[in-house]
């Protein structure tokens, strides 16, 4: 196995003859092949290996017949692919040969034209079972393409894409309901690919002010309008020789449209109240939950600028859909909160049937985000159904509008509701990540409790 091979080739044959035309072919592949006479010294070195292995074999050889030696193997090794060289012409022994689980079948006598395309189809094979092997292995792991986790066909499918996509420059347009992880699979491709060492930039176009979003997206200059006080540069040019993800690209008002279209035609971009044109090189990824066809029939989004983004379309399934995901899902999510609280805790059986029957609307962000508040309310390791439920914050709630007969102001449903979180987490970086304030507002409220109620009087709640 040659420096920089993810694989190793081994010709196996009793004619040394067939065997040095086999070992000249491999050489002009620029592959360094091991060579063997004996199927039993071939099954040697790769019993127990875990390096995948290319093997060609003979079929008619002394002692033990190819496709012995493919049955044998097949009981030994799992990273083990196999193609036949034989010199028999019979119709029955490639169909035998591929109903054993052979990858190829040559006859010979073997040319190079043929050996080239064969064994290059075979390693590109091998390389891509490589590939979803290492993300297999990093799923359970706990570790994926930057968070985002899965074993279903249609999480596979993604993986494979990312890993096929990521070198190239081409326009990506991710699409998926809120909450699917598409922000994740952007920034996969981003490390992955040649860009990954400048800047991956975010913008959820739907989160900019319109009256900003072009500032914010192309730049301006100083004195462009009212507060531009000086040059900025613009998230196009702060992405140069990086990668530029538009998050809800849907977002975009026809007239940015316009303008995004000509970035992406021009590779330039002129800052707001500028007179130049600035050069860029950016790579465009964009996701949105909406139909954009649809919009594109009603006129709300340009027809030239969907075709321009949507070179390469990705599609990331509800988690409704892809349930398998789940027994990876939460492992990985529950490992994370505990490497981040440092306590170990697991889900109780009823929990996890719940789990595993919900329709999660907010998909994987409502997963995440059921598990971090069962996993901070729960007094002992044991995260039960009624945590993931919320039954209890949903009964304290109700009991908000049951303290007397007039229905209590906002500011005491705020207080109350903060002063039973309290009670019910053990530290105050808990209760603030539950209630999703800083730690400094907390103390506050804190404050605020004291004055509003009366520490002597009788509980609240």
């Amino acid at each position: 196995m040659s420096d920089g091979q993810k694989y190793q080739l081994i010709l196996l044959d009793d004619s040394e003859s067939d065997l040095a035309v086999l070992k000249l072919f491999s050489n002009k592949m620029g592959i360094e092949p091991i060579v063997s006479t004996s199927a039993e010294d071939v099954i040697s070195k790769v019993t127990n290996s875990e390096t995948p292995t290319l093997i060609l074999s003979d079929i008619s050889m002394p002692g033990m017949t190819g496709f012995e030696f493919l049955e044998k193997l097949k009981l030994e090794s799992e990273h083990v692919f196999v193609i036949f060289v034989s010199g028999n012409q019979e119709l029955e022994f490639p169909i035998r040969a591929m109903r054993l689980g052979a990858m190829d079948y040559l006859t010979k006598p073997v040319v190079y034209p043929v050996f080239e395309a064969r064994i290059q189809k075979a390693i590109e094979t091998i390389e891509t079972k490589i590939e979803l092997g290492l993300l297999k292995r990093q799923i359970f792991k706990g570790q994926s393409f930057e968070g985002f986790v899965g074993e279903s066909d249609a999480i596979r499918n993604i993986f494979s894409m990312i890993s096929k996509i990521s070198s190239f420059d081409s326009s990506v347009l991710i699409t998926g309901e809120s909450g699917v992880g598409k922000e994740k699979v952007a920034r996969s491709i981003h490390e992955r690919s040649p860009r990954s060492k400048a800047e991956f930039v975010a913008v959820n176009c739907a989160a900019l002010p319109e009256n900003l979003m072009e500032s914010e997206l192309f730049g301006h200059v100083r004195g462009a309008f009212t507060g531009a006080d000086k040059d900025s540069p613009g998230l196009f040019v702060t992405a140069n020789n990086g990668t530029l993800f538009l998050d809800e690209v849907a977002e975009l008002p026809l007239s940015l449209q316009a303008k995004l279209l000509r970035v992406l035609q021009e590779k330039e971009v002129r800052p707001v109240g500028g007179r130049k044109n600035v050069k860029v090189d950016v790579r465009i990824l964009c996701a949105t939950h909406q139909d954009l066809e649809k919009l594109v029939r009603e006129g709300k989004f340009r027809e030239d600028l969907y075709f321009r983004l949507n070179v390469i379309p990705v599609h990331i399934p509800p988690l409704r859909e892809r349930k398998d995901d789940l027994k990876v899902l939460i492992p990985f999510l529950l490992g994370r909160l505990q490497d981040r609280w440092g306590i170990r805790k697991s889900l109780s059986e009823d929990a996890l049937t719940y789990l595993k029957g919900h329709s999660f609307p907010g998909n994987i962000r409502q997963l995440e985000n059921m598990l971090e508040r069962a996993y901070i309310l729960s007094s002992e390791n044991i995260i039960t159904r009624d945590l993931l439920e919320n039954k209890n914050l949903s009964s304290t709630k109700r009991q908000l509008f049951q303290l007397d007969d007039q229905l209590p102001s906002l500011k005491e449903v705020e207080l109350l509701y903060i002063q039973e979180i309290l009670k019910r987490t053990e530290t105050k970086d808990q209760a603030a990540q539950v209630l999703g304030i800083g730690r400094k507002t907390l103390y506050r409220k804190e404050f605020e409790i004291e004055d509003y109620f009366d520490p002597n009087g009788p509980p609240v709640l």
